[in-house]
């Protein structure tokens, strides 16, 4: 005591802990992310079925990421629901057709990303209508689904590269007996751009 006052330490008030932490930027919760990419693919047998169909095509996507960080361990990350529009599909082997396709159910899980490399795993699937039958003996409207591994390499806050590996799957669905389908491998290389 000194002068009639009492001198206290006070601790600070802590803040409630919260098992979320906000995501890094650029993939925090409400982005959109806009990409670009060319993705080729070459036909490949998947258990003794698919047909060596080989072919090219631009993608054009818009995704919205819809969670904060959610898990644990190394596959913490961000929940992404996106459309993706491929304007132009080119097949030129075993012969030649064209067509264009969109895949309303595009879903993404963003690992955390590091200082520049964001990695990310995708599910998407839809419809794809060309001027012949795609493959061989079946029909011009087929449905697509794709596997996707990729990675960002992030330029700042708002674009980076995408490069990665797409297995892609395009078939009938069993409307038609037989069902013969195409199973590709496929490169990805693509531009994304965020907006906050």
């Amino acid at each position: 005591m000194m002068g009639g006052e009492v001198w206290a330490q006070v601790a600070p008030v802590s803040q409630p802990t919260s098992t979320e932490t906000p995501a890094a930027e650029p993939l925090r919760l409400g982005a959109s992310e806009w990409t670009v990419a060319a993705v080729t693919g070459w036909g490949v047998p998947v258990f003794g079925y698919g047909v060596r169909n080989s072919f090219s095509f631009p993608a054009v996507s818009w995704s919205r990421v819809l969670t904060g960080s959610r898990g644990r361990s190394w596959w913490r990350g961000q929940f992404e629901w996106g459309v993706e529009l491929v304007p132009f599909f080119a097949q030129y082997n075993p012969r030649s057709a064209y067509g264009l396709g969109v895949s309303p159910l595009v879903w993404r899980w963003n690992l955390e990303p590091g200082r520049r490399l964001s990695p990310f795993a995708e599910l998407g699937g839809g419809v794809l209508w060309t001027n012949v039958d795609v493959p061989s003996n079946t029909t011009r409207a087929n449905y697509t689904a794709h596997v996707t591994l990729a990675a960002r390499l992030l330029g700042d806050k708002r674009r980076g590269a995408i490069v990665g590996y797409r297995f892609e799957h395009i078939s009938n669905g069993n409307r038609v007996d037989p069902n013969p389908s195409v199973n590709a491998h496929a490169i990805v290389v693509g531009w994304s751009l965020f907006r906050m």
